[in-house]
């Protein structure tokens, strides 16, 4: 089926349109069990004296649908922008805790928020440029908030243009602060303008933050400690003789082998697979003994400077970034490698080996797909055609017909 055959996603379909710009609130909850599952969801009321999560919700989403700044963006960025407003807080429920002295606590939810959000978006087919971009949104929807008072906040800034666009995610921030009943509502839009202020003087509030090369950016984003002001980032490049690392991440059964047999059947493959089923563990048992010895391998093979292929779902960026410290330690280039299939497709592969959708579906739970700041060069690998060009995307996507992925060029 051809994209342009294709029915129109739910959460854009219900995308207020000129020239009324009606919100279709009966429509919404009806279609979305996760927006009525935000009623009854309690907030401090502190700063949301409007009631639950599922009254601010609405209020953020006509907040945003009234900024003329929000109107006056192409059709498919007011959609993406306005199913970020409803997914925005969709993980309240979950996360939502009232302590022992009676205050209520979302701790943790914007994070959250995004491995859901990236749940339901997939779920609805739509293309991974464009969910990215909506779950970039729904992660840090927070920072606008709390970016003037961070002690890194151009690391945080620097870090936020490499997925979305700060002015879009100030679009959302503002909605989100205007979409509320609270005492301190002229320090929010204070805070929201001091955060679009620090994205223009880095040079990074419509457009990724232009790093010297792919190497300056991979280091930058690698040094805990003693971060360079960004006027101060080097010029060059670090040496760039080091081995190229493929690190392959994505669900099981997306497809990840076959894009390394037919793409770098020359590499050793460090595959966790293999080594689960020569040593008689289960994906879901204990994996340090598997961990350990595929570590010993690609310890070696980086001694000997030997580029090579690991291969395993890692799905969650800490799971990652253990493995990316270890191969800057040993001086490696890292080019990630992130292989993706739609829903259906996924879950049809699964039963055929016999796996059950349980085993997918607490993997789901965890599911992170990486971004610019983890990695030299990252290729998205995908089955399905993306819509017609967007705006410019920091994020490259690669589809099947391509015998190679397209490459972010740094």
């Amino acid at each position: 089926m051809s994209t342009a055959s294709m029915p129109m996603p739910p959460i854009f379909e219900l995308c207020p349109t000129a020239p009324d710009w009606r919100l279709d609130w009966a429509a919404i909850d009806a279609t979305f069990p996760w927006i009525r599952a935000l009623a009854g969801c309690p907030q401090n009321p502190k700063y949301h004296a409007e009631g639950d999560v599922w009254i601010h919700t609405r209020m953020v989403c006509e907040a945003m649908v009234a900024m003329d700044t929000w109107r006056a963006l192409e059709p498919a960025l007011r959609e993406e922008l306005f199913a970020a407003a409803l997914l925005h807080d969709t993980a309240k429920p979950e996360c939502t805790k009232v302590t022992a002295d009676g205050r209520i606590t979302s701790r943790g939810h914007a994070r959250r928020g995004e491995i859901l959000a990236r749940r339901i978006l997939w779920s609805q087919g739509i293309g991974i440029a464009r969910r990215e971009r909506i779950c970039g949104l729904v992660r840090h929807h927070m920072v606008p908030l709390y970016l003037r008072d961070s002690e890194r906040r151009e690391r945080q800034v620097l870090g936020v243009s490499q997925t979305i666009r700060c002015d879009h995610l100030g679009i959302l921030g503002r909605a989100d602060a205007n979409g509320r009943i609270c005492e301190d509502h002229e320090d929010l839009l204070a805070r929201h303008d001091a955060y679009g202020e620090i994205c223009r003087d880095l040079g990074c509030f419509e457009r990724p933050f232009p790093f010297p090369s792919t190497d300056v950016r991979f280091r930058y984003f690698r040094t805990r400690d003693g971060l360079p002001n960004p006027g101060e980032l080097p010029a060059e490049p670090g040496p760039e003789d080091g081995p190229e690392i493929l690190l392959m991440s994505g669900l099981p059964g997306s497809g990840k082998a076959e894009w390394v047999r037919r793409n770098a059947p020359d590499l050793e493959a460090v595959s966790m697979d293999h080594l689960r089923r020569e040593m008689g563990i289960g994906l879901f048992d204990n994996q340090g003994a598997v961990v350990a010895r595929a570590r010993d391998r690609a310890r070696e093979l980086l001694r000997r400077r030997e580029p090579f292929v690991w291969n395993d779902a890692n799905l969650t960026r800490a799971s990652r970034d253990h493995l990316i410290t270890l191969f800057a330690q040993g001086g490696a280039r890292l080019r990630l490698v992130y292989v993706e299939r739609d829903e259906a497709n996924l879950r049809d592969r699964r039963r055929q080996d016999a796996l059950p959708d349980h085993d997918l579906d607490q993997l789901l739970d965890r599911w992170e797909v990486p971004d610019l700041t983890e990695a030299h060069r990252i290729d998205f690998v995908t089955p399905e055609a993306e819509p017609a060009p967007l705006p410019p995307t920091p994020q490259a996507v690669a589809t099947a017909p391509e015998p190679e992925p397209v490459t972010e060029p740094g």
